[in-house]
């Protein structure tokens, strides 16, 4: 799932941890010398696997991510103490990036103290007092700044995730308004009708509130399904899809095959308003048949069309359907116009561009 831009720092940190790796290893062959470098090389090579396999986890596998950690800081010690170095210690800067991912901001904070004062001995006692310490100096500013900027994209994609949560609950919660509200309205009215009446009136009363707690169970149903599919590939497909099977009525799909809408907010407005339209129509179009829809691309736009062969009606004007159609179109920067006479007719225009 894509979390915008905190998720790209991320992976952009995540390739300037391989840069820092080959650099690294690249260095320690060139400057070598005629030192032993396999117990060297075998714990760089341990460390660049952990790391891989922690760098290539998923946003959300925290164990996998802690695994790789806990492989890569003791072969990032025995590479320090094996060999102290300065290009060595550029795994500090991978070791403190990736637990970021994972930690909370005190441990890493512990974790980068402790790592940098072990590392830092080393140096010291390799290189002597003034180029260790100004070496550690440097390591630790590098591994500040890593952590800051991996735990800033962190926290941006939690936030973009959980507002991407709350849209869509948001989302299904009106749906599910839009769909069953009115439906529920008139279910309270039938049987508050058929308390007061008694014999065939009252019999019919229940038998129209049984009809419409069906119709209820059918487009709760409907609303469910819809949250837990994808939509079909293009977006013709996905009209189609919602279309098949109404009862009552005949409907008209003119779309092109090819055409897609890859922003799925779009997708979902255009889809939502076609169900709108054919709900309206079964339950409000007096004597329709039929129902028409035409969608097509103009002037950057997307235009959707429809109208029936029924008489119309001045209920479908203010229906919370319609209400919640243009809604959602207006947030998209889209419109909607309604015209009941001589039939119920629909034009709503999307733009294509970002909103």
């Amino acid at each position: 799932m894509p979390y915008g831009d905190g998720m790209q720092l991320v992976r952009a940190m995540r390739w300037v941890g391989y840069a820092l790796f080959a650099m690294a290893g690249t260095l320690r062959i060139l400057t070598g010398g005629n030192a032993d470098p396999w117990p060297w090389l075998a714990a760089y090579a341990a460390f660049g696997i952990a790391f891989h396999f922690g760098a290539t986890a998923a946003h959300d596998d925290r164990r996998r991510r802690v695994i790789a950690l806990a492989a890569m800081i003791p072969a990032m010690l025995a590479m320090a103490l094996i060999r102290p170095c300065p290009y060595g210690a550029l795994t500090l800067v991978i070791v403190a990036s990736q637990a970021a991912l994972v930690l909370s901001t005190r441990v890493v904070a512990a974790l980068v103290i402790v790592q940098t004062a072990v590392v830092a001995t080393c140096l010291v006692t390799s290189l002597g007092a003034v180029i260790g310490m100004a070496e550690t100096i440097a390591l630790a500013g590098f591994q500040a700044f890593a952590v800051a900027a991996v735990a800033g994209a962190q926290r941006e994609a939690d936030a973009r995730a959980a507002l991407m949560q709350v849209h869509e609950r948001t989302r299904i919660a009106r749906d599910l308004h839009d769909v069953i509200g009115h439906d529920l309205t008139a279910l309270a009215l039938q049987l508050e009708v058929a308390t007061h009446v008694g014999g065939d009136a009252a019999r019919e009363q229940v038998a129209q509130a049984r009809a419409l707690s069906a119709r209820l169970l059918e487009d709760v149903r409907a609303v469910v399904a819809a949250t837990q599919r994808e939509l079909p590939a293009t977006l013709a497909a996905a009209i189609r899809a919602i279309v098949v099977d109404v009862p009552g009525l005949a409907i008209h799909i003119d779309a092109p095959e090819s055409l897609r809408l890859d922003e799925p907010r779009r997708a979902h407005c255009v889809v939502s308003c076609v169900q709108e339209i054919i709900t309206n129509a079964r339950r409000h179009a007096r004597g329709a048949a039929n129902v028409w829809v035409c969608v097509r691309t103009e002037d950057a736009a997307l235009v959707v069309e429809a109208h029936d062969d029924g008489s119309g009606g001045e209920t479908a004007r203010d229906g919370f359907g319609l209400r919640s159609m243009r809604s959602r179109l207006e947030e998209l920067g889209g419109e909607l116009d309604v015209r009941t006479a001589p039939a119920f007719a629909v034009t709503a225009r999307l733009p294509l561009g970002a909103s």
